[in-house]
């Protein structure tokens, strides 16, 4: 579904990403790991087009991401950015529902959209009125995810989504997105920096460190295969959170 080339950037004199290829496959759960620093975030924006590469070419079911086809590419993706990034002057229905305004969408169709997106979150109905301000950090990701959703994009893009709550809301929001990704069967590519996590949603798992990527592949090639001493390293200072899932899912 999208494929980076040679893709590269950097800021000044710092190199955010070196030279890097990679594959995302459709319908899988990608997840992007490493260290504070370490390109993964730098990556994400590059695949939606927040920012551009320096080198290399990105596409997009097949087609290349250019200034002039990002917006309309962009409709066929979803992005979560980090503590959900609501806007404050609006109700959580506001945030939802904003893109499929400006399109154009008719209300009828809006309504059965909403309405479908809120059983899938478990979302309460009667929270959809209120603002930003008055809802908890778990019902504030949901809505977040909400919005991602609401064009029904292939491709879901989460940059640490549940990165800002509380150790139970974290837990139990994990099992939740987990089934709506299932259900859905969307093509996603998380940021996290949390193993455990990436234990739990990744069907590929992409470790980065100062800008490369250093390893690639299920949970179990990683712990049983490490290619480098960094990546031993990596696992070993998360082994606690790791083991709290228990064997990879990929067994």
């Amino acid at each position: 579904m999208l494929e980076l080339e040679a893709v590269s950037k950097r800021y000044g004199s710092t190199i955010a990403l070196h030279t890097t290829d990679l594959s995302i496959v459709q319908g899988w759960t990608t997840v992007l790991i490493g260290p504070s620093g370490c390109g993964k975030s730098t990556l994400l924006r590059l695949m939606i087009g927040l920012i551009q590469p320096d080198t290399g070419i990105i596409r997009f079911e097949g087609a290349s991401l250019t200034t002039t086809s990002i917006l309309a590419q962009r409709r066929e993706m979803g992005y979560v950015i980090q503590e959900g990034g609501l806007f404050p002057h609006f109700t959580a229905r506001g945030n939802i529902v904003l893109m499929a305004e400006h399109l154009g969408w008719d209300k009828a169709r809006i309504h059965r959209r909403l309405e479908a997106l809120v059983t899938l979150t478990r979302f309460p109905s009667e929270a959809l009125d209120r603002y930003p301000i008055q809802l908890s950090g778990g019902q504030r990701q949901r809505v977040a995810l909400m919005r991602a959703l609401m064009l029904d994009p292939s491709l879901l893009l989460l940059d640490e989504p549940l990165g800002a709550l509380d150790p139970l809301n974290r837990y139990e929001l994990q099992a939740e997105l987990k089934e709506v990704f299932r259900s859905l069967g969307k093509t996603v590519v998380m940021v996290t920096h949390d193993m455990g996590e990436a234990a739990h949603f990744g069907d590929h798992i992409v470790l980065l460190q100062e800008g490369r990527i250093v390893q690639q592949g299920s949970i179990r090639d990683l712990v049983e295969n490490p290619g480098a001493p960094f990546v031993e390293r990596f696992i070993r200072a998360q082994r606690s959170p790791l083991e709290a899932y228990g064997r990879p899912h990929s067994e």
